[in-house]
């Protein structure tokens, strides 16, 4: 096995162990795009049939698994409010300190947060919980003028 393949490896457990990490640290998490779950959950299947399909050596398979097991970790990374931070993606967590703003707002499916750092909206996300929840507990963590409940 070449040595890229144990880098890859290695990558891999890091990706894995900030996914459980993070699953841990959210206090708060934000509802499942159901469309990039299916999008990565197809595109895992479809990437492990064709390493199994077309793979010869060791390096090919550990390849395919690389690919596959971080389609995984997309798939499965939950969005939503920790206690330093807004979790949006596997590159974008938000200190609360950084936001200039965050909304909330009732939505039909329950609420939207949209946080801004100056004028640019940096996060959206629906969560179940209502609106007094969220704004309560974000105005523990950051100053408080900074949250606002939208009517």
């Amino acid at each position: 096995m070449s040595l890229m393949n144990w880098a890859l490896l290695v990558v891999l457990v890091i990706a894995a162990g900030a996914l459980l990490y993070v699953r841990h640290t959210l206090v708060f998490k934000a509802r499942i795009r159901r469309g990039w779950l299916a999008f990565y959950l197809t595109v895992a299947v479809l990437m492990a049939g064709f390493t199994v399909a077309t793979s010869h050596t060791l390096n090919d398979y550990v390849s395919g698994l690389f690919i596959v097991g971080m389609l995984l970790v997309f798939a499965s990374w939950r969005r939503g409010i920790s206690s330093m931070e807004l979790i949006n993606g596997f590159a974008s967590m938000r200190p609360l300190a950084q936001l200039t703003q965050v909304q909330l707002s009732a939505a039909s499916r329950g609420t939207q947060l949209i946080a801004t750092v100056g004028q640019v909206t940096v996060v959206k996300m629906m969560f179940k919980q209502d609106a007094a929840t969220l704004a309560k507990y974000l105005k523990q963590q950051m100053p408080p003028q900074r949250v606002v409940i939208v009517k």
